[in-house]
C-alpha cells in the first residue's frame, strides 16, 4: 500500500504546484500592476 499512497501523495503535490502557478500567472495577466516579487 506504500507505493500507492506515495504515488497519491507526489501527484497530488504535483496538482496543487500547477494549480498555483496558473492561478500567480492568470492573476498576472488580469491585474498587470501585480509584479513579481510582490506576493503577500
Amino acid at each position: 500500500d506504500l507505493p500507492l499512497l506515495m504515488g497519491i501523495v507526489i501527484i497530488s503535490l504535483i496538482f496543487v504546484y500547477v494549480g498555483n502557478m496558473t492561478a500567480d500567472l492568470l492573476y498576472m495577466v488580469i491585474d498587470p500592476r501585480i509584479k513579481e516579487g510582490q506576493m503577500a
